[in-house]
């Protein structure tokens, strides 16, 4: 066995070696043949019209040898009947004499070179060739098919399918084909536009029956600069590397099935829509098989898995299957939006405005175990599980993230399940501008409703951490680019803090300075319960035009709420926040700064526009309407006017808020207040008033309230204020009218400068202020406070000639400066009595008095001056005062004085007229005083405790009219004006002639001392008409009680003529002898009250008569009168008698002691009658209480008689003398006589010695 092998063997060897060296032999044959050929084209042509079974021509023949054969060039080679040849063109036919022997393979190849071949699918989804050789209608392959394999070498092919969008264009091609009978085999390998690496493709193709397999692909595909060709429905594929395969079925011509295999990596896809900015999208790697077969109008795709891999996610596709057939069958694991939404976003087969929205919106999230049915009836089922679906906000248009639940549907709709465990973003920035966290629990559907679509459901319930609400209603989009139709009505499921609130104002409905004020407004509370209605066209957003409804309604608990930065904040129970279309109202009760709010509310009418308006009522304490104004804008307005006051009580208010949100346009107010009983008290000018009542309307320009009720000290009173816009002359600030009955103390208290002027006024008058500020005063302006009034029940308790009492009417204004500074002058006008200005600079004052009707002249720096001409002057009383005031204010001494007054008085006593005139010396000043009854000068010394010094050539006082009583109270305050012993300057006055009456008196000297305790008077005296008075005593006390005590002495020698020159002539005739008196009285020297008075006189008088004794008690009644004892004490006896009584002496004391006069010894003996008094004077009720004895002596009655009727004794002789009188004197004895009764008519009776009446 083995040796046949070998020579088996060994035979192959040899039959191998000799045929390759017969095939050498042909080649060295063949070799030296190319030139033979070449020279014998025709031979050539027979051979290959042999060959062909068809004439072949060509023009030109070029032979050579080639390695794998001879390959023969043709020059317009043609192929056929010379009619209607296939005109080839240049062509090689090659002789593969080596290759020729392998299985599938000729041993000639015609080749083809740079032909452009044109692949066309048409409409109808055939397949048609253009571009080889011969006329489209016939098959070229029949032609050339005895030729052998035909190839077409860098040749150019385009791939046309105008219905898909496909134009492929490979200007590199080079095909091999052989045909064998109908079978066509083809394989391809062509380098694309830009590609560097080549598609391979292969065919087996039955030219008879038109079907075929095909298969297209490369292991190693590079796809960059293909766009132009890989493209579909707007997208080009730009790059990528990978395998890519596929294989296709042909029937009849017609694709009807194809299987691909991808596996490309770096693919990125272009989107060819006109963009702003091109799109494009990478695709990590793209992975997957699918199959489509087609049978007749049926199709199926498969895809058992598709992997796409981009943007960080992984999109695959399991068990896809789709069919358009009688049912239909799609099944999806996972589908990822992003990517979707990638690749929709790159098509041009959207609206531009859908790519604006989707680029925007980047949708997210998937649906997963996706099952898509449709049954043979058409009926179609889709359920899916949603996780996560999220889109972004675009435009106007909200956002949301994190839906998920289960999505049913069919051809109506579909509905969606959500999950109760997912929790939803709601993101709307320009509406909300916030996004919103929500746990939702309820379903959605979305259905088809004509040429629109409604989504809707019947309960959505919203969890969130801001708020939680329950919605049903719908909205439904009616297909034409317009807004939906909204029907929704949504409640409030749980308790919300109204702060956040903020997150919900729709921003772009909604003006900024409207959802500021919102957000700033609201400072807390919680929403108890609220409702939202939207019902509409949302084109006619806001709906506020009765084309719709929105609104919005919340009741809040423990609401607050500041509507205004600059005013305090607004608390209460309970708060109704009310939204309709595009305004807003909110009413509240609560208070604010402590005011309780009856009714408050806050309105904007307009949200775009804002407006609000703020209306408030409300009562309390009417310190919390002022802590309100101290808090607010107000306080800008009004401030200056109110912080002074304290103010307290009830009232009540209402103000109307305007306040422009939009622009800077000031706010608007309007407002009243009633006062119901408050007390205020102005700080500044120390003014109080009580029960003030009545009502002042306000606003943001002003104040107004006219005769406000009100009690001054007391007494009512009408108060009118007027500020800014409020005030009656547009020339002014501010004004203020004051009606009111008032002290004239508690207006001078206001004025620093005339102090020195409230212990010496009383009384109360009806009084009108008026302060008017004009338009721009500042600091630097002086205004007047104006006070007005008659005088009418205010007493002046001054010298003349300003001493006035409470019933007389004197026409008085006072102008007050109010200027900040302390600048401007007070000026009273007293009628026309007199004009006066005060002015302070710094700590002086300096006043200027016009006496008279003329005005005052400019105030000096300091001290007083004093002008002008008067009726009367109390000048020694003016002195007083002025020097008290001085020693509280050393500004207030008198500088000038030149006043000319037509009487000077001097206590009770009056002067004639006299110029008193001024005069500052270094240690003082001098007093020049000139008139016809004064002459002489006052030296008022400037050290401390200086003697006021007085020389007088002449005085003349005119002799008092005493009438007994009591000084009157005019006269008492008059004389009290110098009140205080303690300041009574020392006095040191000499007087050369001193006319009391008609009796000179030569030689007067008055001096006082001071001393702690008040005043001495160290001594008193006088010589005139043969007598000579001395006196001395004290003052001491001060202004509030003091004590007077007097040591009189008068030593006469001629009674009757002293009596006679004080004005009671032929009252006395002769007599000598002395009265002396020790008495006090508690009060000053000048205001003696003979009720008061205690001490005693003593009388011892001898040798003279009196004269003119009448019959009458009238005659004597007024002994122990007290309207009459201040004539007894001066000496006044004129009314005595009428007749005449002589007298040997007349000796007694008369006892004063507790209001009474009472004697036991006074007595009067004449040669006549002696007559003895004993009793008592009642000096208050005026009363007499009195016996009298009289002893007639027989030698002489006319004496008696004189003697009965004229004693001094007491007012009951001269009753006593009406009796005896009337009968002869002879007749009479010793009678004892009873006198009681009142002094002006006393009751006489006759005792007789057993003590009986008679």
């Amino acid at each position: 066995m083995k040796r046949h092998l070998h020579l088996a063997g060994k035979s192959v060897y040899y039959l191998l070696g000799a045929k390759l060296l017969l095939v050498a032999v042909v080649m060295v044959a063949l070799s030296r043949f190319m030139p033979w050929l070449e020279n014998n084209p025709q031979r050539v042509s027979a051979w290959l019209t042999q060959k062909a079974g068809r004439p072949v021509h060509f023009d030109a023949l070029q032979a050579q040898w080639t390695r794998s054969g001879p390959l023969l060039k043709l020059k317009n080679m043609t192929v056929g009947p010379t009619g209607n040849p296939l005109r080839v063109g240049d062509a090689e036919l090659l002789v593969s004499q080596y290759s020729g022997w392998w299985p599938g393979r000729r041993f000639t190849e015609l080749r083809i070179r740079g032909v452009e071949i044109t692949l066309e699918r048409s409409v109808a989804g055939d397949w048609r060739v253009h571009g080889l050789p011969g006329p489209t209608t016939e098959d070229p392959f029949t032609t050339l098919e005895r030729l052998g394999e035909l190839q077409v070498i860098n040749g150019k092919l385009r791939v046309l399918a105008p219905s898909l969008g496909v134009d492929v264009y490979a200007p590199h091609v080079d095909v091999r084909t052989q045909v064998n009978g109908d079978m066509l085999r083809v394989g391809m390998r062509a380098w694309l536009e830009k590609s560097k690496q080549p598609i391979d493709a292969v065919m087996r193709f039955d030219r008879k029956k038109g079907d075929g397999q095909v298969y297209v692909g490369g292991k190693s595909l590079d796809l960059s600069g293909q766009a132009s060709a890989l493209k579909f429905a707007g997208i080009a594929i730009t790059d990528g590397r990978g395998l890519g395969q596929a294989w296709l079925t042909v029937k009849n011509r017609f694709v009807t099935g194809v299987q691909s295999n991808v596996d490309f990596s770096n693919v990125r896809l272009q989107s060819l829509a006109s963009h702003a900015a091109p799109k494009s999208m990478k695709v990590d790697r793209l992975k997957g098989q699918t199959f489509f077969n087609r049978n007749a109008d049926k199709w199926s795709l498969q895809i058992p898995e598709l992997s796409i891999q981009s943007q960080g996610e992984t999109q695959t596709l399991k068990g896809l299957q789709i069919n358009n057939g009688d049912s239909m069958y799609v099944a999806v694991d996972r589908i990822h939006l992003k990517l979707v939404a990638a690749f929709a976003d790159l098509t041009d087969r959207l609206p531009p405005d859908f790519h604006q929205w989707l680029s925007r919106a980047a949708p997210e999230g998937s649906l997963d175990d996706i099952v898509l049915r449709r049954n043979a009836s058409g009926r179609v089922q889709f359920d899916a599980d949603a996780n996560h679906l999220s889109v972004n906000p675009v435009g106007s248009a909200p956002g949301i993230r994190g839906v998920s639940g289960r999505v049913r549907g069919d051809e109506a709709g579909v509905r969606i399940a959500l999950s109760s465990q997912s929790e939803w973003t709601f993101d709307w920035p320009a509406g909300f501008g916030v996004p919103h966290q929500f746990t939702p629990e309820g379903t959605v559907v979305l259905w088809r409703d004509g040429n629109g679509i409604r989504v809707g459901t019947s309960s959505l319930s919203l969890r969130g951490p801001d708020a939680s609400v329950e919605a049903r209603g719908g909205m439904y989009w009616q297909g034409d680019g317009t807004h939906p139709q909204i029907d929704i009505a949504a409640e409030l499921t749980a308790p919300a803090q109204v702060t956040k609130a903020q997150g919900f104002w729709v921003h772009n409905t909604m003006s900024k300075e409207a959802i500021h004020w919102l957000n700033t407004a609201l400072l807390g509370g919680t929403v108890e319960r609220a409702q939202i209605v939207i019902s509409g066209d949302l084109d006619e957003w806001p709906m506020d035009k009765h084309n719709g409804r929105f609104e919005v309604l919340a009741d809040v608990r423990d609401f607050r709420m500041k509507f205004h930065p600059e005013w305090p904040e607004v608390a209460g129970n309970h708060a109704v926040l009310q939204f309709v279309g595009n305004s807003m109202h909110i009413t509240s009760d609560g208070s604010i700064s402590g005011i309780k709010l009856s009714k408050a509310s806050a309105d904007i009418e307009h949200l775009g526009l804002p407006v609000l308006v703020i209306h408030g009522e409300g009562s309390g304490d009417a310190k919390q309407f002022l802590e309100l104004i101290r808090t607010s804008p107000l306080q800008k307005e009004f401030g200056e006017h109110t912080d002074p006051l304290i103010v307290t009580g009830p009232a009540s208010a209402r103000v109307d808020l305007t306040l422009p949100l939009h622009n800077d346009a000031p706010f608007e107010l309007d407002g009243q207040v009633d006062l119901k009983g408050v007390q205020t008290k102005h700080q500044t000018y120390a003014l109080a008033f009580d029960q003030v009542r009545g009502t002042g309307r306000f606003g943001r320009g002003g104040f107004k309230a006219d005769d406000l009720a009100v009690m001054h000290e007391g007494q009512p009173g009408k108060l009118s204020l007027r500020v800014g816009s409020g005030v009656r002359n547009s020339q002014n600030a501010f004004e203020s009218d004051l009606k009111v009955n008032a002290t004239v103390r508690s207006l001078i208290a206001r004025v620093p400068n005339l102090n020195w002027m409230a212990p010496h006024v009383e009384g109360r008058s009806d009084w009108t202020a008026s302060v008017a500020i004009p338009v721009g005063s500042d600091a630097q302006a002086v205004t007047e406070l104006e006070l007005r009034s008659n005088l009418v029940g205010t007493a002046l308790n001054l010298p003349a000639p300003f001493n006035k009492s409470a019933s007389v009417g004197l026409p008085t204004t006072v102008r007050i400066p109010l200027s900040m500074d302390g600048r401007g002058d007070v000026q009273v006008t007293l009628g026309k009595l007199a004009n006066v200005r005060a002015r302070t600079t710094g700590a002086n004052i300096g006043v200027a008095v016009m006496l008279g009707g003329a005005a005052a002249a400019t105030p000096p720096a300091r001290g007083v001056s004093i002008n002008g001409a008067v009726p009367a002057m109390d000048a020694l009383a003016w002195m007083a005062i002025l020097d008290g005031s001085s020693g509280a204010n050393t500004a207030m001494s008198i500088d000038r004085l030149d006043v000319q007054a037509d009487r000077i008085l001097l206590g009770d006593t009056a002067l004639p007229g006299a110029r008193l005139r001024l005069t500052p010396l270094r240690d003082g000043n001098q007093v020049d005083v000139s008139g016809s009854a004064l002459q002489g000068t006052l030296h008022i010394g400037s050290a401390r405790n200086a003697p006021i010094v007085g020389r007088f050539d002449r005085v003349r006082v005119a002799m008092p009219k005493f009438t007994g009583a009591s000084p009157t109270s005019g006269a008492s305050r008059t004389n009290a004006l110098v009140s205080d012993p303690r300041k009574l300057p020392p006095l040191d006055l000499e007087i050369k002639s001193l006319m009391l009456g008609k009796t000179e008196f030569n030689g007067v000297r008055l001096k006082t001392s001071q001393v702690a305790a008040g005043t001495l008077i160290d001594r008193f005296s006088a010589t005139a008409a043969q007598t000579q008075l001395e006196a001395t005593g004290s003052w001491f006390g001060d202004a509030s009680q003091s004590r007077t005590a007097l040591k009189l002495k008068v030593d006469t020698r001629n009674l009757g003529k002293l009596v006679s020159a004080m004005g009671a002539a032929d009252q006395v005739s002769k007599g000598r002898g002395t009265f002396s008196a020790d008495v006090a009285w508690p009060s000053s020297p000048m205001d003696l009250q003979t009720s008061k008075l205690s001490g005693k006189i003593a009388v011892d008088m001898r040798q003279g008569s009196l004269v003119k004794v009448e019959p009458g008690v009238g005659r004597v009644i007024g002994l122990f009168s007290v309207a009459r004892l201040p004539r007894r004490l001066t000496l006044d006896f004129s009314d005595f008698f009428a007749e005449g009584f002589a007298f040997d002496s007349v000796n007694g004391d008369i006892r004063f002691e507790s209001g009474f006069a009472k004697t036991d010894d006074f007595s009067i003996k004449g040669p006549s009658a002696d007559i003895n008094i004993r009793g008592t004077a009642n000096l208050e009720t005026q009363t007499f209480d009195q016996t009298i004895d009289v002893y007639p002596k027989a030698g002489n009655m006319l004496t008696v008689a004189g003697a009965v009727a004229g004693g001094p004794i007491g007012a009951a002789i001269g009753a006593v003398a009406g009796q005896i009188l009337k009968k002869p004197l002879g007749q009479m004895a010793a009678k004892t006589y009873r006198v009681t009764g009142p002094w002006s008519d006393p009751h006489v009776e006759t005792i007789d010695k057993n003590g009986k009446r008679k």
